[in-house]
């Protein structure tokens, strides 16, 4: 683990071998050992080495004898594993707000749906204001169908989508949502 043969290690100072112990809990833990005649167990990281070690302090009657083992491929198939269970619950957890927002959204549309029906035609401003809240609706509910792809790691299908025009599209939501002290502009883009 040390990188060195056992022999050309028996003899040396650990601070000579190991000076990045120093003052770390792992440096710590090699004093303790020797102050106290008692064995410590302990992990620790050498940057130089590049490499975890589980190293096991026994102080003998004339200096320390240090047992080191590498535990850098268990530590990465330890995060590897954390990485993958915190995963799992970030899919969970995106599946139920996902679930639960469709039912939002449901409740949004049939309300939209039962609104158009009592609407007169002719009031074309509210018309386009019911039209906006229901591609809102439908824009929301392609969202939680991408979210309940992420949760179940489903391959999502991509659509090329003209920023520009769903930016006009919501124009009118947006001026109403912000304070009036506030100017809105939106640029026409550029033709190439």
């Amino acid at each position: 683990a040390m990188g060195r043969t056992r022999k050309s290690l028996v003899g040396e100072k650990l601070c000579a071998v190991w000076p990045e112990l120093g003052d770390s809990e792992a440096g710590e833990s090699v004093r303790g050992a020797l102050q106290s005649h008692t064995s410590r167990r302990f992990e620790f990281y050498s940057s130089k080495l590049g490499k975890w070690l589980q190293c096991l302090a026994y102080p003998t009657y004339d200096g320390l004898v240090l047992y080191c083992q590498d535990m850098t491929e268990k530590r990465q198939m330890e995060q590897q594993l954390h990485k993958s269970q915190r995963m799992e619950s970030v899919g969970l957890l995106t599946g139920g707000i996902a679930h639960d927002f469709n039912n939002l959204l449901t409740i949004i549309l049939g309300n939209v749906e039962s609104v158009r029906e009592d609407l007169d035609a002719d009031d074309t401003t509210q018309c386009r204001q019911l039209e906006m809240a229901e591609r809102a609706a439908r824009d929301g509910a392609e969202l939680v169908q991408q979210l309940l792809a992420f949760a179940s790691r489903q391959p999502l299908q991509s659509s090329s989508t003209d920023v520009n025009k769903l930016i006009q599209e919501v124009k009118p939501l947006i001026r109403r949502s912000i304070f009036e002290a506030i100017e809105l502009h939106l640029a026409q883009p550029q033709a190439n």
